[in-house]
C-alpha cells in the first residue's frame, strides 16, 4: 500500500490578494507534461456575490514549488467559462482538453444547462496563449435533462486521456436544473478529432 504524509508547508498555492479573496484558490486540476506538473486552478477575489474569477496555470518540477501564474487563454470559448471546469492532457497528440460549463439560464436553476469540450495544443496552453477549438457539446439534446454540469475526464494517474483514445470520455451530473433531488451521474464518449 501507499502511505501519505501531509506536507507541513501547506498551502503550496495561495491567493495573490488574500485580503480580497472571499473564496481564494480552488478547483485544481493537475497533469504531467515534459517532466513538469502543470496545475490549472481558479482564483476568485472580491466581495461575496461578486466574485471575479480567473483560470490560472502554474508549473512545478516537484509539486511543491510552483511558478508564478499565467492566465489561461480564453480565446475561442463561445459558451462561457463559469467555473468548475475540468482539464486533461492527450500526451500523444499534444493537446490539452478543457470542459467549460455554460452559465445557468433557467430561472431558479441551480445547475448549468450544458458544457462544451474544447482542445488546444499543449505548448500554447502552458504558455497562456492560443485558441481553443470546440470538439463536443453536452446538453439536453443528448441527455434529455435541463441540467448538465460538474464534468470530469476519464484519465490516468498522470492526468492523461491518451490510453483511451481515440475515445474521449467525460463524466458529469445531469438532471432537472432546478431540482437537486433529481440529479444523477452520467458519462458520454466522443471520438477525438484527428
Amino acid at each position: 500500500g501507499m502511505n501519505w504524509v501531509k506536507y507541513s508547508g501547506n498551502p503550496v498555492i495561495r491567493a495573490r490578494n488574500p485580503e480580497s479573496a472571499t473564496y481564494g484558490v480552488g478547483n485544481e486540476e493537475v497533469f504531467w507534461y515534459n517532466g513538469k506538473v502543470i496545475m490549472v486552478h481558479e482564483e476568485t477575489t472580491g466581495l461575496a456575490g461578486n466574485l471575479p474569477q480567473e483560470q490560472l496555470i502554474r508549473t512545478s518540477t516537484d509539486g511543491i514549488t510552483f511558478s508564478a501564474p499565467v492566465k489561461m487563454p480564453l480565446s475561442g470559448i463561445t459558451t462561457g467559462a463559469s467555473g468548475g471546469n475540468a482539464f486533461a492532457i492527450d500526451s500523444r497528440a499534444g493537446y490539452v482538453y478543457g470542459s467549460f460549463n455554460s452559465p445557468a439560464t433557467l430561472p431558479g436553476a441551480r445547475a448549468e444547462p450544458g458544457f462544451s469540450i474544447y482542445r488546444m495544443p499543449t505548448e500554447q496552453f502552458v504558455a497562456g496563449a492560443g485558441t481553443w477549438q470546440k470538439v463536443a457539446w453536452i446538453d439536453s439534446s443528448i441527455t434529455g435533462k435541463t441540467g448538465n454540469f460538474g464534468s470530469g475526464f476519464g484519465k490516468d494517474g498522470s492526468g492523461s486521456i491518451s490510453n483511451w483514445l481515440p475515445s474521449v470520455t467525460v463524466y458529469y451530473s445531469y438532471g432537472d436544473a432546478t431540482n437537486p433531488g433529481d440529479w444523477d451521474l452520467a458519462w458520454s464518449s466522443f471520438a477525438a478529432p484527428s
